[in-house]
């Protein structure tokens, strides 16, 4: 008969999550359990070493051998390969038949955790493995750790006792790229775990791929064959025995070169580790592995004499020397690590959003391991885009990083400190910003024509004065604030050429790179009205009374001309230039239109244009571009049936396609705006979409795990209503319910709000850091000022005053500022409750 075979789209591995830390490459481990994209060496595309040419399936695998009592030994390797090495055998079939892999793989993930449970016929038990690495918001340290975590679950599913050894095995990747070297393999044991690590000598100890690698795991009886390579006798042995034979045969991996009389590393090494012990019916094994790596020489981009590339070093040296540091920390740092990486994402999960909505704004913080530098001086940046084969962009492009960057100022405030300081450095005496870091700190490209792009001005204001306001940083604010000043002078004095205080575009200047916009355009015109109603609160709390009242000026004749121009009765028009260079007015229902309405609620600041416009305009997009069968274009015009024409001359269609980091802004904004249900439309629509095309945790736009998209974490503070201006938190849910509990951060750490709307009673239940802040107002409650009972772990907190804002919201004041530990309860209340 002939042969048969059924293949489902999703059946190809696509994407999974990254294991590492922030800063530090790692590896991505999809549901067939192969890890890929390896970039722990600092190599190519994520650093600026060549690239890694080493098979990735057999860079860190595991291999399981079992014996029932009175049968033959077999062994399972636990992925589904996809060529003819398995398991570092070549030609396995043919080779080594008694090894296998195994029929089945079921794969589920939330950032930082993957869980693969492996199932086959032949074997007499289920293998379940967590993978993880540690991921605890405000504590870079140890969300910056070189290591992967395997935790390992196995269950009996026969009534006979079955002798089982299961192995890791990990391949030495140093000098990958080095010709003359020679391997050094050393061992560790402890009380609580066995180590190897792995390096070379011979090599010169400043290259990108010098450095060591290391595996343990966590039991002193564990045994361990180092420095093996073919398998004959690896394979041989291991098959014959429960346990492996202890040796460490790394010399048989070093050859001499007959010329040159040199030691030379010419062939794979890898070293294994085995827990071996008897599985029973009634008795599940559980068992750990950790893997480390510690690569020290991490080179910016070389750009000639003039800026050459330097060893910028990683973060997690200034506390380990090797990997071997790496891999003990960890485990005698263990329970620490994972209990609180695990409070972390229950903590996230406990809330009333839809399930959907938790997932797909988790799965963005898998690009802070994807895609992210971090040195040892702490300068930070995240890959703009990056597929396996090269980088897309630069780092942290001030356009993305405005749509991008929130979850790294939720979690890790220092780190966009990091980011914006180090576009600040960039920046011209006169003005003008480098529109990214061009994977070197010291490099700005002032022939690149996106420098002289007109959004950046206003992008980078907002970002620096939202990090200011949200952490209530007046150092920070101190520090920034000249060169914000002197970013939107320069607009003032060079980019606005009509009187309007509106910036004036000339084609393609901003991050719609591809359609030309005139004169004055709601895009950058409402970034522009945003920048400077941050910059007027920004200017007041520093007392620079000139700046805050020139701005004012300034905003008090853009805010009318934007109304003016771009206002057609239905939305903002794309762009206005009647009686410019360019001419006419172009009718593009941009879904950015109102781009600097959503960056001013995230500050509590002032509309920028009146409610009635901006929510019909809303309605609009919503109604005109989005499209649940594929989802939320980025453009629309009047007379579009299907797709709107593009010229023969554009590189690529930005106007009909659909970029996921608009659309779940977008969304959030639509929640901020309470059009609720249209928002969750828009956030369904882009999860189902990437769970279809088996990209989950990746999503796609001028490359792969595209930074954009991490503006998911918007979402958040939009259920949540949330608002934060200098320890002012605001607190206007638009979640609907009896009782509703949101996640949200802090400076420091995390909690969460929960309103019971029986009882009108509102609790704050810090779960990590210390809150502190100044006011809070809360929106829907009805409590009047005089009944209110405010309380702190059931004590009633008496130096506060209380009343009403404009907006009818409840505002507490604190006579002194507010600090909530973690684990306090603050409750608002009624006296009649």
């Amino acid at each position: 008969m002939p042969y048969h075979a059924m293949m489902h789209y999703l059946h190809k591995s696509r994407s999974g999550i990254t294991l590492g830390g922030i800063g530090t490459g790692g590896a991505e481990l999809r549901p067939d359990g192969m890890f890929y994209n390896w970039h722990i060496c600092n190599n190519w595309p994520l650093g600026s070493g060549t690239p890694l040419t080493l098979p990735q399936e057999s860079m860190l695998f595991f291999v399981v051998r079992y014996q029932e009592q009175g049968q033959h030994p077999r062994m399972k390797v636990l992925q589904i390969d996809t060529n003819h090495t398995v398991a570092a055998i070549p030609l396995q079939p043919y080779i080594f038949p008694w090894l296998s892999p195994v029929e089945q793989i079921t794969y589920e993930a939330r950032f930082p955790f993957a869980q693969l449970i492996f199932r086959d016929e032949q074997m007499p038990f289920d293998i379940t493995l967590e993978a993880f690495s540690p991921f605890i918001p405000h504590d870079v340290k140890n969300s910056a750790l070189p290591a992967i975590i395997c935790n390992f679950h196995i269950t009996s599913k026969v009534d006979n006792p079955v002798e089982v050894m299961l192995m890791a095995s990990l391949r030495n990747a140093v000098g990958y790229d080095v010709h003359d070297k020679w391997y050094r393999t050393s061992l560790e044991q402890a009380n609580n775990y066995i180590l190897c690590e792995m390096t070379c000598d011979g090599m010169a100890n400043d290259q990108a791929s010098f450095g060591s690698m290391s595996l343990a795991s966590l039991n002193h009886t564990s045994s361990y064959y180092l420095g093996w390579e073919h398998v004959h006798p690896y394979y041989e042995y291991a098959l014959r025995h429960t346990t492996l034979p202890n040796i460490d045969d790394t010399e048989g991996r070093n050859t001499t070169d007959l010329q040159t009389g040199q030691n030379r590393a010419d062939r794979p090494l890898l070293s294994t580790l085995a827990m071996s012990d008897t599985l029973t019916p009634t008795q599940a094994l559980t068992h750990t592995f950790i893997a480390g790596w510690h690569f020290p020489n991490f080179y910016s981009e070389d750009y000639g004499e003039s800026v050459p590339g330097t060893n910028e070093g990683v973060y997690y040296q200034r506390f380990f020397q090797s990997a071997a540091d790496v891999t003990r920390y960890v485990a005698n740092q263990l329970e620490y690590l994972s209990t609180r990486t695990r409070q972390f994402i229950t903590a996230f999960y406990d809330s009333s959003l839809p399930e959907f909505v938790l997932d797909q704004v988790n799965s963005h913080l898998n690009t802070f391991v994807t895609s992210s530098w971090l040195t040892y001086e702490g300068k930070f940046g995240i890959q703009e885009g990056m597929t396996a084969e090269k980088p897309w962009g630069p780092l942290s492009t001030i356009d993305v990083s405005l749509y991008g960057s929130i979850p790294t100022l939720a979690l890790f405030p220092e780190l966009e400190q990091a980011t914006l300081r180090a576009h600040r450095d960039l920046q011209a005496d006169f003005g003008q910003l480098s529109r990214s870091i061009e994977r070197n700190f010291a490099y700005m490209n002032v022939e690149d024509r996106q420098t002289s792009r007109i959004d950046m001005p206003p992008q980078y204001a907002i970002l620096v004065l939202r990090c200011a306001l949200w952490t209530n940083d007046t150092t920070f604010l101190q520090d920034m604030w000249p060169s914000v000043k002197r970013t939107l002078d320069y607009v003032l004095r060079e980019r606005e050429w009509n009187n309007d205080g509106l910036p004036d575009m000339t084609g393609i200047m901003s991050t719609y790179d591809n359609f030309a916009m005139h004169g004055a355009s709601s895009y950058v015109g409402s970034l522009w009205l945003s920048a400077l109603h941050h910059a007027i609160v920004a200017a007041h709390i520093l007392g620079d009374q000139d700046t805050e009242q020139h701005y004012r000026s300034v905003l008090q004749q853009a805010t009318p001309q934007f109304e003016t121009k771009l206002w057609n009765g239905n939305y903002y028009r794309l762009y206005n230039d009647v009686g410019g260079t360019h001419g006419g007015l172009d009718e593009g229902c941009l879904t950015d239109q109102l781009i600097g309405q959503w960056t001013n609620h995230f500050a509590g600041l002032d509309n920028i244009v009146n409610k009635p416009q901006r929510q019909q305009a809303l309605a609009y997009i919503f109604n005109h571009s989005y499209d649940p069968a594929y989802g939320l274009r980025n453009c629309r015009w009047p007379d579009d049936d299907f797709l709107h024409d593009i010229a023969d001359d554009v590189w690529v269609d930005q106007a009909n396609t659909c970029w996921s980091g608009v659309e779940l802004a977008f969304a959030s904004f639509l929640i901020c705006e309470g059009m609720v249900d249209e928002g969750m439309q828009i956030i369904q629509t882009v999860d189902q979409r990437y769970r279809l095309s088996g990209r989950y945790f990746d999503h796609i736009e001028f490359g792969g795990h595209y930074y954009r998209a991490m503006s998911a974490w918007a979402i958040l503070h939009a259920c949540l209503g949330l608002s934060i201006n200098q320890g002012h938190y605001r607190f206007n849910p638009q979640i609907a319910g009896e009782e509703i509990k949101l996640f949200f951060s802090f400076t420091s750490g995390t909690a969460h709000y929960i309103h019971n709307c029986t009882t009108n009673t509102v609790t704050l239940s810090i779960n990590s850091g210390i809150f502190h802040c100044n006011a809070i107002s809360i929106a829907k409650i009805d409590i009047a000022p005089e009944h209110i009972i405010v309380e702190q772990d059931q004590q009633h907190i008496q130096e506060i005053m209380v009343d009403r804002t404009e907006l009818n919201d409840l505002r507490i004041l604190f006579q002194t500022p507010l600090e909530l530990p973690a684990g306090t309860i603050f409750r608002i209340t009624s006296r009649n409750a």
